[in-house]
């Protein structure tokens, strides 16, 4: 679906829902809802058997008004924000590395659950969408895969949107600020009638970019992002609640704001990359949920269909210089049905859940790698010339090398779930919570990688010349799949020694799912098609020398015997797709914890404790046949650190908020084999290194939070309050490798914001001016690094930037 067949399809829906409103406000109510307890909203997660106070793990809840104050406006500004959750803002709209605990994934899947309105986003590139109109947030930290499955190992998002049925009116907002940024959002929420509501909502952002490219004096990073939602809540009768929502998201970036670290000097150089880099998305999302409320339990229905459409364009070198680049598509078609029955709260202590969870996720991805005539130079031809006689002249004719590679890769998952919680469990204010998931899934890949290219060789041998212009292909194909089972158990226990003082603890089993390396297809790709080339440079030297009357045995003993050939590989589909897959990833986590709550819910504060043990974790390593970086099951990992938040309301004007996380993630088994240049024999050798003890690469040790906001009312012509919101952040120390060598020091940031309320004028419910910056103290620290060719590349921070907003509601 086109971006201008979704802005269409918003309009009609808009100009329907308006005929809907006109056909049914003269309709009488059938009932009195005043007597009926049931509301179409969902307070917290539909397959919870404990209350939310209750829940025995580390939780963070944010409420519209703090989303609001914090500027939190889509996953990435939740960074640090919450105690050890950690999403470093980098490249793309696609690049959404989640970090709990230490524990993230940067190059795979993904370990944070993400679930919006109770529907999984089950691609993490969907991940960083526009947080418009968002009522509440809610973050479990640890495990959660006995309710939420497959990638949920280091904990859980949930993000609920506004309904209908909470807020009724018209919200509009218009803002800017330096580096470009605009923004224009506008949203109705409507109640037919007492059972029937629906909203409509658009939003729209610009940005011209924070980094420049030297190479063309261009932005490197503008965005340029829209999209909407709508939403139909009706309660069908006394018994069935409905809800049903549509999600639209386009976004075009230029993308990949790379800059090169020259080692010598230890300084960072600007991006300049001579190739064009960018991304497209657009996302479209259906939802509908039903709620059955029957005499002893509820039965709730979520079921989803979601499309995702990206095209990203890559200069895979981010150098000036023309090498190689990547263009990856992919068109993404997933399917997902969750039925819960659960009990209904009563005067009885037991409570109990049952769930079944299936979805399809039909993934057709495109890899296109480039090679331009500098990286043919040095990526192929001289990697056959180094190995060459002398008297043999050899290049390649082609100025570009195309290696495409064509994918299917469906996969489908079920699941049956329980949980129960006992309150009261022997003695009073004990509760037990114990549950089990049963996940079945299996993964298919079909693939087909090809390309060709033309050689040329010239020989000159005891007088006799000989040359020929000779094709060279690869063309595999192939089929293969896999499928696993886990079980994923959970035990907690919490108290309650007094109303306002819980403890709990937990031990839960989680797992991140595995794959296939289909990246790793080209690598395999480029050997093959080196040794195919060899292969036929060394029969058409064979015909033409013996041609032309130089015996066979002299030319095999003498001339042949001095090309060396190259490391051929099995291309049988059994032996690729062995080559290819990657196992999932476990983990066991076990904590506990404690919450406070005194001077009626004005002093909060928790404190948890955690360890979590990650076996067959997935990390970037060669392959053992020396085709380029693959995953595998390398290592594993211990995690172990506490979490702290305190949360003042005791001044009816003022109110302050602290977080601080601390993860210590240390390999406790990985060996890795890397390349090292052998000055001796002028080549390159592998070695084995132990990365015992070392700490995980990509995620701090230390996140840190402090909010504060004040509020005056004043009294004069134009305004009635003015509210100040400051927040510090801070993360750190972020390792780079796993060697440990190349680290980033903590670091901080500090954001705000200035809301003048002002007179409505008769016209509005609310009219606001808000003044914002961000990075006030314009600190400067790497947000990402990564390696290619033997080059080291940084992304740095957003600078320093300021705007203001006009916010009207009526």
């Amino acid at each position: 679906m086109n971006i201008k067949t979704k802005i269409f399809f918003i309009i009609t829906t808009f100009f329907f829902t308006q005929f809907i409103a006109k056909a049914t406000e003269n309709i009488d109510d059938l009932d009195d809802l005043k007597n009926i307890n049931l509301t179409p909203i969902q307070i917290f997660s539909t397959k919870e058997t404990n209350l939310f106070e209750n829940i025995p793990s580390s939780k963070t809840i944010l409420t519209s008004t703090e989303i609001e104050n914090k500027q939190i406006q889509n996953i990435r500004n939740l960074s640090a924000t919450v105690p050890n959750l950690f999403v470093p803002d980098y490249g793309s709209k696609m690049s959404n590395a989640v970090y709990i605990r230490g524990v993230g994934s940067r190059s795979s899947g993904q370990t944070v659950g993400v679930y919006v309105d109770n529907v999984p986003l089950l691609d993490r590139a969907n991940f960083n969408f526009n947080f418009f109109d968002i009522r509440q947030i809610e973050v479990l930290r640890g495990t959660q895969a006995t309710l939420y499955g497959r990638n949920s190992m280091s904990g859980i998002i949930n993000i609920y949107t506004l309904s209908p049925f909470e807020f009724q009116g018209t919200k509009l907002e218009i803002g800017g600020g330096n580096y470009g940024s605009r923004v224009f959002k506008a949203s109705s929420y409507k109640l037919f009638s007492d059972k029937v509501g629906s909203s409509i909502g658009l939003f729209f952002n610009k940005t011209d970019g924070y980094f420049t490219n030297v190479f063309n004096n261009s932005k490197a990073d503008s965005n340029f992002n829209m999209g909407g939602r709508i939403k139909f809540d009706a309660l069908l009768s006394e018994n069935i609640v409905s809800q049903t929502i549509f999600n639209m998201d386009a976004t075009r970036q230029s993308a990949f704001p790379y800059g090169f670290f020259d080692e010598e000097t230890q300084t960072q150089k600007p991006v300049n990359m001579n190739d064009a880099s960018s991304y497209f998305q657009a996302t479209f999302s259906i939802s509908q949920n039903f709620d059955f409320n029957f005499k002893h339990f509820t039965v709730s229905s979520i079921s989803s269909f979601q499309h995702l459409n990206d095209a990203m364009w890559m200069d895979q070198d981010f150098t000036s210089d023309s090498i190689f680049t990547l263009n990856q598509n992919q068109k993404r078609n997933i399917f997902s049905e969750e039925i819960i029955f659960k009990s209904k709260k009563t005067e009885n202590n037991y409570s109990w859940n049952l769930g079944l969870f299936g979805f399809y996720d039909d993934l057709k991805p495109t890899a296109d790698v480039l090679f331009k005539r500098n990286g043919i130079e040095k990526l192929i031809e001289n990697n056959i010339t180094a190995n060459l006689p002398e008297y043999v002249q050899y290049s390649i004719l082609d100025n570009n090398f195309l290696i495409q590679n064509i994918f299917e890769n469906p996969t489908f998952g079920t699941a049956i779930y329980h949980q129960s919680t006992y309150n009261n469990f022997f003695i009073d204010g004990l509760n037990l919570t114990a549950g089990i998931r049963f996940d079945y899934e299996k993964t298919k890949l079909k693939y087909n990688t090809f390309s060709d290219l033309t050689q040329y060789y010239f020989v000159e041998r005891d007088g006799i010349k000989v040359d020929d212009i000779l094709p060279a292909s690869i063309d595999f194909s192939g089929n293969t799949e896999k499928d696993f089972f886990q079980v994923l158990p959970k035990f907690a226990l919490n108290f309650s020694l007094l109303p306002t003082v819980k403890f709990y603890s937990s031990a839960s089993r989680g797992y991140k799912s595995g794959g296939f390396n289909i990246q790793m297809l080209s690598d395999l790709a480029q050997n093959d098609l080196r040794a195919n080339m060899v292969d036929t440079l060394k029969v058409s030297i064979y015909n033409e020398l013996t041609a032309a009357g130089m015996p066979g045995p002299v030319v095999e003993n003498v001339i042949l015997s001095k090309i060396p050939d190259f490391k051929r590989i099995d291309t049988a589909p059994g032996v690729i797709g062995e080559m290819l897959w990657f196992e999932p990833e476990y983990c066991w986590n076990f904590e506990i914890g404690s919450y406070l709550n005194l001077f009626n819910d004005k002093l909060n504060a928790s404190l948890s404790l955690f360890y979590m043990d990650i076996s067959d974790i997935q990390l970037t390593q060669f392959s053992p046949n020396g085709f380029g970086r693959m995953l595998s099951n390398a290592g594993s990992v211990t995690s172990k650190g506490f979490e702290f938040s305190l949360n003042s309301n005791l001044f009816s004007n003022f109110s302050i908020l602290l977080n601080y996380g601390f993860a210590d993630a240390r390999f406790r088994n990985y060996f890795d084999t890397v390349l090292v240049f052998n000055k001796e024999q002028n080549k390159n050798d592998t070695i084995e290194i132990n990365y015992f003890a070392k700490r995980v690469p990509y995620a701090p040790q230390h996140t840190v939070s402090v909010s504060g906001q004040y509020s005056k009312n004043i009294s004069n012509f134009f305004v009635k309050n003015i509210s100040l919101n400051l927040q510090y952040l801070g993360a750190g120390n972020i390792y780079w490798n796993e060697a440990n060598n190349l680290s980033q020091d903590f670091y901080n940031v500090l954001n705000g914001k200035i809301i003048f309320d002002l007179k409505n004028f008769n016209f509005s419910n609310k009219l606001a001016l808000e003044l914002w910056a961000n990075n006030i103290t314009n600190a400067k620290y790497q947000v990402f690094y990564f390696e290619t060719l033997g080059n080291k590349f940084f992304q740095m921070n957003k600078p320093f930037h300021f705007g203001a907003s006009l916010k009207v509601e009526f």
